[in-house]
């Protein structure tokens, strides 16, 4: 009796579980529509001809393109929240609006291209991020996104390319040198992928990835143990989930002798 009554308080309870989820589901896209919906109120009174030409004469920007940009940034917004959610046909296709609505937005193009590579479609986001940059060389984080797309096709020439770009426009963001030089540390540049991962960690001292990539270099090439415990025990204090860290501080605990630590 008593199992069956545990049974039945189980299935009710993985029932309301999944109930909740959809309705989160469900509110998430009432939450979105009514996003959209409030920016497509204003009904157009003007074409994009009269914009264009009202803004080349008067420098000024007419209050039916500010309503389309308008338009854009809400699907924009909206793709944002489906990229996050992982839903990313959802994304995609809200970033195709916002394009269509605005054909010179390049954060539509370089999210569209994150969305793209998160299925895999490694050529399709090459293709957004560039469309991105050609927009607006300036921004840094579609050419970190599509150098890491290059990395992971093994191009790295052009991946390093790119991240060097991304680090000109942005030298204070820790990762486009993380993954500089962990393709230093692949190419066998050991000096300049430590140099790295130096700056990564001195930009963000909480960039668990410097430390233990750094370790790794420490470890199997310049063979300094002690620098390498040092790095693996700071990447596992800043992310104690990182197994290889474990397993790489303990071999080099076996290396030093110090079996009790390498066990532990």
């Amino acid at each position: 009796m008593g199992d069956s009554i545990t049974y039945s308080q189980t299935t009710k309870a993985k029932a309301a579980k999944g109930q909740a989820k959809w309705l989160a589901l469900a509110l998430l896209a009432v939450l979105l529509t009514a996003i959209i919906v409030v920016h497509f109120s204003s009904t157009p009174t003007t074409t994009r001809a009269d914009n264009k030409n009202v803004a080349d004469e008067f420098g000024f920007v007419p209050l039916q393109q500010q309503r389309d940009l308008g338009k854009a940034q809400a699907y924009y917004d909206c793709g944002v929240v489906y990229c996050k959610a992982g839903a990313f046909d959802s994304a995609i296709s809200d970033f195709n609006k916002a394009i269509e609505i605005n054909p010179d937005f390049a954060e539509a193009y370089c999210a569209r291209g994150i969305a793209y590579g998160k299925e895999g479609a490694h050529g399709l986001a090459i293709s957004d991020y560039t469309k991105a940059i050609e927009i607006n060389p300036r921004l840094a984080v579609a050419y970190f996104q599509r150098g890491r797309i290059y990395m992971m096709k093994d191009q790295n020439e052009l991946a390093i390319s790119d991240l060097n770009k991304a680090i000109e426009i942005d030298p204070n963001d820790s990762k486009s040198f993380l993954l500089r030089g962990s393709i230093y540390e692949d190419e066998g540049a050991y000096d300049l992928a430590i140099s790295d991962f130096n700056k990564a960690i001195v930009l963000n001292p909480k960039e668990g990835g410097a430390y233990y990539l750094r370790g790794c270099v420490y470890f199997f090439i310049k063979k300094e143990f002690d620098l390498a415990i040092t790095d693996y025990t700071k990447a596992i204090e800043i992310n104690p989930r990182l197994a290889a860290a474990y397993f790489q501080r303990g071999s080099v605990y076996a290396i030093k002798g110090q079996d009790d630590l390498a066990i532990s």
